[in-house]
């Protein structure tokens, strides 16, 4: 009886050293819900055939020269700076290459393809198809270096910022890379009152929390795609921007206030380090936070 492919699953934890040469140079591993990104960088190499819990998206930061098995089918590709590869999660895959290669990899959870916009007819038979794209995806491209900036500076809104990156990201996935894509509804007009107002006081009692886009869709009743699009349609910016926004509304107030350290002022609006205050008020305000409160001391 032929020997079944090893799995790599990312609910168990990864074991690299069984695939790779050495561990990736970035890993974001349990920071987003169902979403790893990793940046990699490794010698020529052979990988056995194995299968993945999630879809693989990986982006070439240099050319690729190498073969690949997917079950069983053999590919040779010579892949330029910039191209793209998807691999469907749970299909046998195997790999071979030629050259010092590095990439930036995003795995997916298959359920979220289904779970970002639970709304859309047809979101429980997706299936992601197999493909290199030699000439790239620019908004592809674009959210997987924007998910590897907010990786290495820390996550500094938390994982709210990641999470609307990827919900883009899948509803592009959805219309250009299934094999029978899910019908999207079409709503208008913002999110009703009585489902705008609990989301914003869950805000507000939460600014020194990690928040996440999935909490924000469930109390809403949405799905986050929905939530996302139906937001900015209310408020006129991403949910991300509007959680920072009120941040350092309340930053403002609580600097007005000499007996709380700049410190504790940052760790009060949640943001996770004084550098990463300091950058995200001087961005907004215009001045940083020691800066702002010395116009309040006599």
């Amino acid at each position: 009886m032929p020997k079944s492919p090893s799995l790599l699953d990312y609910h168990q934890g990864l074991e690299y050293d069984k695939l790779l040469p050495s561990p990736p140079l970035l890993l974001s591993q349990g920071h987003w819900r169902g979403l790893v990104l990793e940046h990699h960088d490794a010698p020529p190499w052979e990988i056995p055939e194995y299968c993945v819990s999630h879809h693989h998206i990986g982006l070439m930061l240099g050319p690729w020269h190498g073969e690949q098995w997917i079950d069983g089918r053999r590919h040779s590709e010579m892949a330029p700076t910039g191209s793209l590869c998807m691999i469907p999660a749970g299909v046998p895959f195997a790999s071979r290459w030629q050259n010092r290669s590095q990439a930036i990899v995003l795995a997916l959870d298959p359920s979220l393809l289904g779970t970002v916009v639970h709304e859309a007819v047809g979101c429980d038979r997706i299936e992601l198809n197999f493909c290199w794209l030699h000439d790239g995806d620019p908004f592809i491209s674009q959210i997987l270096h924007l998910l590897k900036s907010d990786t290495e500076s820390g996550h500094p809104i938390g994982p709210l910022y990641g999470d609307s990156l990827a919900t883009a990201l899948i509803v592009h996935l959805l219309k250009q890379y299934v094999t029978q894509p899910p019908l999207l509804p079409v709503y208008t007009g913002g999110i009703p009152r009585y489902r705008l107002i609990p989301v914003l006081e869950y805000i507000d009692a939460h600014l020194q929390h990690s928040i996440s886009l999935q909490d924000l869709a469930d109390i809403a009743g949405m799905s986050q795609y929905y939530f996302c699009r139906m937001f900015r349609q209310t408020m006129g910016i991403a949910p991300f921007q509007y959680v920072r926004q009120k941040r350092i509304e309340k930053a403002k107030k609580l600097l007005e206030q000499p007996h709380l350290s700049i410190l504790e002022v940052g760790l009060q609006c949640g943001f996770i380090s004084p550098s990463h205050f300091t950058r995200q008020f001087h961005q907004t305000v215009g001045v940083t936070p020691k800066a702002y409160r010395n116009t309040f001391l006599p």
